[in-house]
């Protein structure tokens, strides 16, 4: 909050007050905050997801104190994130819940913030 306040006062002092709009960063950062709700909902049943999956079906058991597996299991991470958020820019479903986040006439730090309370990526990354 602090950064866009800042951030808001420099576009004023610059000039650049056309940037920004108080009702559009309200409506972001209440839409921010209401994702945020449902998100805690979701993670909290997902994580009992997880632990009977990895109970039930692991399929290998990868040790921990090698640094090369961290390495190749962040690159899968990134990869598997890239490609769910290209699915959701690209299907037509994904990007009904998604265009939220597109829907501010500004760019400006509290545009990152709104966000649609059940967000599409929630539910690829779910699934992985």
């Amino acid at each position: 909050m602090m950064l866009i306040f800042l951030e808001f006062i420099i576009l004023t002092i610059t000039g650049h007050s056309d940037r920004f709009a108080l009702n559009d960063s309200i409506t972001s950062v209440c839409a921010g905050m209401l994702s945020q709700c449902f998100k805690f909902g979701g993670r909290a049943i997902a994580i009992f997801g997880y632990i009977w999956i990895w109970e039930n079906f692991r399929i290998i058991e990868l040790p921990l104190n090698i640094a090369w597996i961290w390495g190749i299991c962040l690159i899968t991470q990134d990869f598997v994130y890239y490609l769910g958020h290209r699915a959701i820019h690209e299907a037509g479903f994904f990007w009904g819940l998604h265009t939220i986040h597109h829907s501010s006439q500004y760019f400006n730090l509290s545009t990152a913030l709104r966000q649609a309370a059940i967000q599409a990526w929630e539910i690829i990354e779910n699934i992985f």
